[in-house]
């Protein structure tokens, strides 16, 4: 994929070490952590801002020494979540993960839009037959996003995670 796309009113660049104090904003709110599938502390826990910070530069790391491609997602300049991906033309498959973590950004259509975007250039490779997202357990509004464009109910993990795919039309 190009380093930056733009369609309607969202780019997609790549995400880098200086997004990750914004990111380490929502990571620390518990309420979008749960969303994201991220089990609850049994004892809360205060980390400070650094630390949030330096676990998303290093999450941001392993992401891209797995091959994965995260993408910041901007509505006018400002960065309010992100998008990312692995390619895994062997099995036929990429997977794909959203989070708008702006609030005020929310059910206005910009994760759709990210979403559509990355989804052709996935299925303009022919070795792509099916693209697939998990939706942590109890995150409705994820799943209804989900269903919207399209995927479908595969399987649900033990923990309750669900995976949908979306497959190529043919």
């Amino acid at each position: 994929m190009k380093d930056i796309l733009r369609t309607g009113s969202i780019t997609l660049r790549p995400l880098t070490p200086d997004d990750m104090q914004t990111r380490a904003r929502w990571t620390a709110d518990p309420e979008l952590s749960l969303l994201m599938g991220c089990k609850p502390a049994p004892e809360p826990t205060l980390s400070s801002p650094d630390e949030e910070t330096r676990s998303n530069r290093e999450w941001l790391a392993q992401r891209h020494k797995t091959g994965t491609k995260p993408y910041a997602i901007e509505v006018s300049g400002r960065y309010i979540g992100d998008i990312d991906y692995g390619i895994y033309p062997e099995r036929g498959m990429a997977d794909l993960t959203v989070l708008i973590g702006e609030r005020a950004y929310w059910g206005k259509g910009y994760g759709t839009q990210a979403v559509e975007l990355v989804l052709v250039k996935f299925f303009s490779r022919p070795q792509i037959e099916f693209v697939e997202a998990d939706v942590a357990p109890h995150n409705d509004r994820a799943l209804r996003f989900w269903k919207k464009l399209n995927f479908r109910d595969h399987h649900t993990d033990e923990n309750g995670t669900r995976f949908l795919r979306r497959y190529r039309e043919t």
